[in-house]
């Protein structure tokens, strides 16, 4: 709701692109658990640990790039 309030009143072009970046990358971090379960499940070690990096970095970029929200003044 927020990213279409903004899209539609503020067109604050860094504030949409961090948002459309979170989704996206939210997205991924999800549409990989099945992925990380079987793995583990396979006792796969190496997937795992690649698709649990995948996970952890995305959700790190996420926190980060929102915690810059406060502070990008585009």
């Amino acid at each position: 709701m927020s990213l279409l309030a903004e899209l539609l009143y503020e067109k604050n072009i860094s504030t949409i692109s961090i948002s459309v970046v979170t989704v996206l990358m939210a997205f991924l971090c999800y549409v990989i658990i099945p992925s990380t379960n079987s793995a583990t499940d396979e006792g796969n070690q190496k997937k795992f640990k690649k698709l649990h990096f995948i996970s952890v970095l995305s959700t790190m970029i996420i926190l980060l790039l929102n915690i810059a929200t406060f502070f990008v003044a585009i």
